[in-house]
């Protein structure tokens, strides 16, 4: 078996086959593999898409389930109360979304009072952000978008960063975009998860074969490190998908149906997973990491010094 190219987070060329699979969400062809880096644990997936043929892995659902909206909103709300937390107050501060869908974090994030900007891929879903949202944001990713270095107070990536080619080099970005003392904070999975353990093959973040790399607490922060960025927190959120892993340990693939009292149903159940996840994760690791990333804030001048000691 050829092994991967050097790893992209510590240039290593020793790998360790985690394991086969296919697209399950899908169900498009193909077989890939999970090889872990011997020398920082980073795992990436084997082979990867060609370019040209990724589109069809990211086609959104043709009608977006109510119940599947609004669970997603209980979501963001719940980074968007974390990062006002960070940032405290409201006034005059910028935030950015990459990958921000359809803008619900954004739509949050200015009604409590902040600037607001994003980003999306997706055609349609950053056409819903701008016409029926009225927010700002660019079709696209990154490199579209046309803002001078160190122009917002924080940067949300929620479950992107596993599916870069390049995490090192979209850090640096962010790095690059964020004023001094500015932060991150990401949501993504964290492979090394009892979860993972006790589903193995059948373990729902794997997302074979868009999720590119599979990080875990090391991982993520030797790269925000390497990016010059300083990682202040994390928790996580244990059982997060056990709807979903359960599903695949009973050979259920792709997403379930629902609609009706059903979705209404799964609601009920999503908002009551994630009030207890939220509750374990103060005791021990899980399968969501939520990182808080900080740029360094600027040294003070002596002139500073002594005005904050008079306050």
């Amino acid at each position: 078996m050829e092994n991967p190219e050097r790893c992209v987070l510590c240039d290593g060329e020793s790998y360790e086959l985690v394991l086969t699979g296919r697209d399950r969400m899908r169900g498009l062809p193909g077989e890939f593999r999970v090889m872990r880096c011997m020398g920082c644990g980073l795992c990436r997936t084997e082979p990867r898409i060609p370019e040209e043929e990724r589109a069809k892995y990211y086609e959104p659902e043709e009608q977006v389930q109510a119940g599947k909206a609004t669970r997603i909103g209980i979501y963001q709300k719940r980074l968007a109360d974390r990062l006002q937390r960070a940032l405290g107050r409201s006034s005059g501060k910028r935030v950015l979304d990459i990958g921000c869908g359809q803008g619900v974090f954004l739509e949050m994030m200015r009604d409590r009072g902040f600037e607001v900007c994003g980003v999306e891929l997706g055609e349609e879903s950053s056409r819903i952000a701008r016409e029926e949202r009225g927010l700002s944001v660019v079709t696209g990713d990154l490199s579209d978008l046309d803002v001078e270095k160190e122009s917002f107070d924080a940067v949300l990536m929620s479950h992107l960063i596993e599916h870069v080619e390049d995490p090192i080099a979209l850090l640096e970005r962010v790095r690059d975009l964020l004023r001094p003392g500015g932060v991150a904070l990401l949501s993504l999975p964290n492979y090394r998860c009892i979860e993972r353990r006790v589903f193995g093959a059948n373990w729902y973040p794997w997302c074979l074969p868009v999720h590119l790399y599979h990080f875990d607490k090391h991982s993520i922060r030797r790269a925000a490190e390497r990016a010059g960025l300083i990682v202040e927190k994390i928790t996580y959120l244990p059982f997060f998908f056990l709807v979903q892993n359960t599903r695949y340990a009973l050979k259920k693939d792709g997403q379930a149906t629902g609609g009706g009292t059903g979705d209404a149903l799964k609601t009920t159940v999503f908002k009551m997973n994630l009030a207890v996840s939220g509750m374990l994760g103060r005791l021990m690791p899980g399968e969501i990491m939520e990182i808080e990333i900080r740029k360094a804030a600027l040294p003070q001048t002596k002139d500073e010094r002594e005005y904050a000691k008079t306050e």
